[in-house]
């Protein structure tokens, strides 16, 4: 019985690293895409959780000896790796899987146009603040602007937390669209369940 478990177990990995081999461009340009949506969801609910409407409420932990330099230091991380994978998702080389140029670019390839024109639609509103977020992963988190602070990168480019939330609300619903549409299935939900897991963390280290 054990044998013919492993021999079941092994024509399953062979199986699933041909499918892998065999795997269309286009499924794994979307896989990436929405890799990056989710990355920069998590971040987003965790970074927004950690500020702004409950600093007041938990103002005390947040400013604690105890527990407020960890705090802050999260918030940072989360922002900056929110941004990275923004940046990521919108990045203008076609070589990176996980972008939606290289996306918009196969599915030509593949005459999906009405496809490109519905990403190129619902993104398009976005587009300012698109080139906000690339600006500021070039100036300061992959290359060091010499002639600028970081502080006057982020006044240039300033955005509010309503406008990066929108822009992943609308990616994740256009691109499960596309995936709809191609008969893939969508990776990319919407949970709000880092945010919730956040302030759990707070409500504990209240008591």
């Amino acid at each position: 019985v054990n044998q013919l478990r492993y021999a079941l177990r092994a024509s399953l990995r062979v199986h699933t690293l041909r499918y892998r081999k065999k795997m269309p461009t286009i499924h794994k340009i979307l896989a990436d895409v929405e890799t990056s949506i989710d990355e920069a969801s998590c971040h987003y609910e965790i970074w927004w959780a950690l500020g702004s409407a409950n600093r007041q409420h938990y103002s005390e932990i947040l400013k604690s000896e105890r527990y407020g330099w960890f705090l802050e230091s999260t918030q940072i991380a989360h922002l900056v790796a929110m941004l990275m994978s923004l940046a990521r998702l919108f990045d203008s080389h076609e070589d990176s899987s996980s972008c939606v140029k290289s996306l918009k670019k196969v599915l030509d390839q593949e005459n999906r146009h009405e496809l490109t024109q519905l990403i190129e639609g619902k993104m398009k509103p976005h587009q300012n603040l698109v080139k906000r977020v690339l600006d500021i992963r070039c100036k300061l988190m992959a290359h060091t602007d010499s002639r600028e602070t970081d502080v006057e990168v982020f006044n240039r480019n300033g955005t509010t937390p309503k406008e990066i939330k929108n822009l992943i609300a609308d990616a994740k619903q256009v691109f499960g669209e596309v995936a709809w549409k191609l008969n893939i299935r969508n990776r990319s939900y919407t949970t709000g369940i880092h945010e919730d897991s956040t302030i759990k963390v707070l409500e504990k280290l209240k008591l």
